[in-house]
């Protein structure tokens, strides 16, 4: 996208937030030490916004990084994500690592973003039968196949129905 037209780069980084799962890097740094750091990068960083959100998450600024749970760091960078007022949220494999309760509450999560804040979630995950449960479309991507659709149509599809499980 950022090569298809002049500004398409600077437009993607305003809409959109990415979250790649845990957060490995200055983990003996607080919460509000790091997110002093990160607004700096977004010339649209909506303070509210981001209070809005550790509100929503229940996230303590003044824990170190390594005080989290895996689970809440996923939770803060998702908070950064959308901090600049992000429609778009781009997720890469966030519940792994997670134990099975953390990674239901953080699709309980996003299906609340979705829902009720309207933001379109993106996620590049291996959890397919979570993926089924909450996406409104599947894209697939396989070695010399792909589909896109929605979950119905994914499910009917060979790919859905060799990769669909018990669901298929």
């Amino acid at each position: 996208m950022a090569g298809a037209f002049p500004g398409a780069r600077n437009l993607s980084r305003r809409i959109s937030g990415w979250c790649w799962g845990g957060i490995d890097f200055y983990p003996k740094k607080t919460i509000a030490t790091l997110t002093d750091v990160i607004r700096r990068f977004y010339e649209n960083w909506d303070q509210e916004k981001y209070r809005h959100y550790l509100q929503l998450f229940a996230i303590d600024e003044s824990k170190r990084v390594d005080q989290l749970s895996s689970g809440m760091q996923v939770k803060y960078m998702i908070a950064l994500a959308l901090s600049h007022n992000a429609r778009l949220l781009i997720l890469d494999e966030p519940v792994t690592g997670l134990d099975p309760a953390a990674a239901q509450d953080l699709y309980r999560t996003l299906a609340y973003l979705n829902k009720s804040e309207g933001i379109a979630i993106v996620m590049v995950t291996h959890d397919m039968e979570n993926a089924l449960r909450y996406a409104d479309f599947i894209l697939h991507a396989g070695q010399r196949q792909h589909f896109f659709g929605t979950v119905q149509e994914y499910l009917s599809s060979p790919m859905g129905r060799r990769f669909g499980g018990e669901s298929a």
